[in-house]
């Protein structure tokens, strides 16, 4: 098999993986799922917040958030290290490169979590975009 032919997909057997990520989710109350290179979904989201479904019920920001999970994974993968920022609705969130055979297959979301007003100075804000979730529905 070649590089090429090498996907998240066809490497990371995602029942397992989902087990293994609902039981991480459990004990850590983070939202976890796995994500190709281009941010699209390639898992169920586990532990994901009544406001990221709403966020992501809706095409155009499901498109913002697959962006930002795409940005985060290739900054994750370029530093080799997991990569914390904000994704475009201003929530925390890292990305852990998936790598195999030196070839980035897509990251491992974690998000939702609380810094520091100190740490979030350092934060990278993803997707220069304002989201308007929150004026759309009412609030």
């Amino acid at each position: 098999m070649s590089n090429r032919d090498i996907n998240i997909k066809s490497t990371l057997d995602i029942s397992l993986w989902e087990n293994l990520q609902d039981t991480l989710s459990g004990l850590s109350g983070a939202a976890i799922m796995c994500v190709d290179l281009r941010g699209i979904p390639v898992s169920k989201y586990s532990g994901c917040s009544d406001f990221c479904a709403a966020v992501m019920a809706d095409a155009q920001m499901r498109e913002r958030c697959q962006r930002c999970a795409a940005l985060a994974g290739l900054e994750a993968a370029r530093l080799e290290t997991p990569f914390v920022c904000k994704c475009h609705c201003g929530i925390v969130e890292a990305a852990i490169p998936v790598i195999a055979d030196d070839t980035y297959l897509g990251s491992v979301l974690f998000g939702q979590m609380r810094l520091s007003p100190k740490d979030e100075k350092n934060l990278t804000q993803l997707v220069n975009e304002t989201s308007n979730v929150l004026q759309d529905s009412g609030s």
